[in-house]
């Protein structure tokens, strides 16, 4: 959840936390049935001078990447990233340059314990949307085969 306004006082004083409490719902991509998310969430504020980072990532399967304006065909294994404050979509519908492919490494944790670098192949961040207003700070990362 990203909030923004102007939270505080004059003075300066901002709040440390944020406690959601009611009825919040949540559902995953495409899925259809929104189900109740529990038990109420208290989250530390991040102040958006403190720059970006990645609140959540997952999986994309073929269900969901079909008539994705975003799907690439290289690659075996796509994950989408959503970043915290900080981000905006890149201006254009261009996709995202070298410099962000390389930022990027998936880490995978084997059985083992052994973690393995995975560099993705590309990276995708279209600005796809009808409205600015809908612009977005995930990216697509495509990744090739990965380990088990």
């Amino acid at each position: 959840m990203n909030l923004i306004g102007n939270f505080g006082d004059p003075d300066g004083v901002r709040p440390n936390t944020v406690t959601v409490v009611g009825e919040l719902q949540g559902r995953p991509p495409l899925a259809s049935n929104w189900r109740p998310i529990t038990p109420a969430l208290t989250q530390i504020i991040v102040q958006i001078e403190a720059g970006p980072d990645i609140s959540d990532a997952w999986r994309l399967t073929p269900a969901i990447l079909k008539d994705d304006k975003n799907a690439c065909t290289v690659g075996r294994t796509f994950v989408h990233v959503v970043w915290s404050n900080g981000m905006t979509a890149y201006p254009g519908g261009t996709e995202v340059g070298d410099a962000a492919v390389t930022s990027y490494r998936a880490l995978f944790t084997l059985p083992n314990g052994k973690v393995i670098h995975v560099r993705p192949l590309a990276v995708a961040d279209l600005a796809d949307h009808s409205t600015t207003a809908m612009d977005d700070n995930m990216h697509d990362l495509f990744l090739p085969k990965v380990p088990a």
